[in-house]
């Protein structure tokens, strides 16, 4: 005989039964003891002859809508043009991409940190990409100001300054799913069935005594979570009364969850009634276990805007319940937002955190020299300094270790100078013997002297030359000279000598 389900063993029986049954009696809605009783027999015997097997289910799948919320990523754009001030906003979670209108054969954006202009390292195109990272290191009262120096046949002009505040608000959007909560397998015999049958609303069929006394009881088991969703189908053992009973019933296995029952953890339970008198109704709760989940922190590259995995982690809690924060802590870098969702039973839930690195000053006192500009990069660009230039002066290092790389912070070096070794030229003037006008005799350079020094022609009168004469010139001091001397080694001082007169008598010896 061809194997049928349960709902067509129950519906035949109860065909079986209403067959059965007088006809007068089906249509006054009147039925007999002895009606009843002869019915039930009939049918006892056509089932037990008929032998009506009946297919087992052994497993379904239980899914669950689920609602992500995620981060609203945005894009905000924005133009240059003209003079003056235009005000941005930056979302917190997003980007604000700036250009500027101008043609020109050169550009660098520029930032603003503390009062300097400083150059955006590797930003040299007519329009630049604005993250929190990059700014958060120049706000002023809650805003950056950005701009981009052009160069146009060798003239730098600028652009307008941007403005830019950031926007903190955080916009999210809804993004509804099925999520698969377990597969549970059952092994059920025929009473079972035909109680599922039954109470599923299918028909109801009960065969009790007229002296109201009942002839069987029920035991129940329910499945169910903390919300009361079905877990899986209640397991039902249909007993005659009286009847002694003993079985171990095994719960379902449910991926990320553990059965109670009455707040006790436990996988099974043991029936043993020896002689039953009453229904038994046993709810079993399944409540959340931790499972695992993994977390994958990956850091913005150096040389462009794209991630590479930095490390991966693996972290437990408990099924459906939200990640919590998982973001770490790296020097040199800022946690974008991401999403926290509902922990999978499956252990399949992926959490991806990105970090952008964080963008610092460099900063140089020069000292009145020249020759090297601020640096604003993000953490660990590579640093490439010149050596700085100051008329007369030699350059003798910084303050302190410029770094390869960009470190963490914003920082500062200060430019140590030595004096140059010609500071400026002495010229020596004697007055000619034959005019009223003067010669170079000499010449002399005085080393270590500062620029911006005060010099006098009286402070090298009895200086020393090669031709030197103390003998026959006397220092002029009506021709006195003060200069300042220079930085790069032009300045000269000139120091007159006029010649000395002597009379000469001839005697006549007559």
């Amino acid at each position: 005989m061809k194997k049928q389900s349960r709902l067509t063993a129950l519906l035949l029986a109860l065909c079986m039964l209403m067959s059965t049954l007088p006809v007068s009696a089906l249509a006054d809605g009147i039925l007999t003891l002895e009606d009843y009783l002869s019915a039930v027999q009939r049918v006892q015997q056509e089932l037990s002859e008929s032998s009506i097997p009946v297919e087992e289910e052994n497993a379904y799948t239980l899914t669950r809508t689920t609602a992500t919320e995620t981060i609203v990523r945005e894009t905000v754009t924005g133009e240059l043009s003209g003079e003056g001030e235009s005000a941005f906003t930056l979302p917190l979670a997003g980007k604000l991409e700036l250009s500027t209108a101008a043609a020109a054969d050169a550009y660098q954006w520029q930032i603003d940190v503390g009062g300097v202009w400083a150059n955006i390292v590797g930003d040299t195109a007519a329009a630049v990409t604005l993250t929190y990272a990059k700014v958060q290191n120049a706000l002023s009262g809650g805003m950056a100001r950005v701009r981009c120096a052009m160069t146009q046949d060798g003239q730098t002009v600028y652009s307008a300054v941007a403005t830019v505040t950031v926007d903190e608000t955080v916009k999210t959007q809804t993004v509804e799913g099925t999520e698969e909560i377990s597969a549970v397998s059952y092994t059920s015999e025929a009473p079972r069935s035909l109680a599922r049958t039954l109470n599923a609303g299918v028909g109801t069929y009960n065969a009790v005594p007229l002296d109201d006394t009942p002839s069987t009881y029920n035991v129940v088991i329910n499945y169910l979570f903390e919300n009361n969703e079905i877990v899986s189908d209640p397991y039902t053992a249909n007993l005659a009364a009286g009847s002694k009973f003993s079985a171990t019933v095994t719960f379902p296995t449910v991926q990320g969850y553990l059965p109670f029952l009455n707040e006790v953890q436990q996988n099974s339970l043991d029936l043993n009634y020896t002689a039953i008198d009453q229904n038994y109704t046993y709810n079993v709760v399944y409540k959340p276990t931790n499972v695992d989940y993994t977390v994958i922190h990956y850091q913005q590259n150096l040389n462009d805007d794209n991630y590479t995995e930095k490390e991966r982690e693996t972290k437990q809690g408990l099924t459906n319940s939200l990640v919590t924060d998982v973001a770490k802590t790296y020097e040199g870098f800022y946690a974008l937002l991401y999403e926290k969702p509902a922990i999978a039973a499956d252990g399949s839930t992926l959490v991806e955190v990105y970090y952008d690195r964080n963008y610092y000053l460099m900063n140089f006192d020069l000292g009145g020299g020249y020759g090297v500009e601020p640096i604003y990069a993000r953490f660990g660009a590579p640093i490439s300094v010149d050596t700085p230039t100051k008329p007369g002066y030699t350059f003798d290092g910084w303050d302190k270790t410029i770094p390869a790389t960009m470190p963490n912070e914003n920082t500062s070096y200060k430019a140590s100078w030595k004096i140059g070794e010609s500071g400026f030229t002495v010229v020596f003037w004697y007055e000619n013997a034959n005019d009223d006008g003067y010669s170079v005799a000499g010449t002399y350079t005085p080393a270590d002297v500062a620029p911006g020094t005060q010099k006098k022609s009286e402070d090298y009168k009895n200086q020393s030359f090669t031709g030197r004469d103390d003998t026959h010139f006397t220092y002029n001091a009506a021709k006195a000279e003060t200069v300042t001397v220079k930085g790069d080694g032009s300045t000269v001082l000139n120091v007159y000598y006029t010649r000395n007169t002597y009379t000469l008598k001839f005697v006549d010896g007559t």
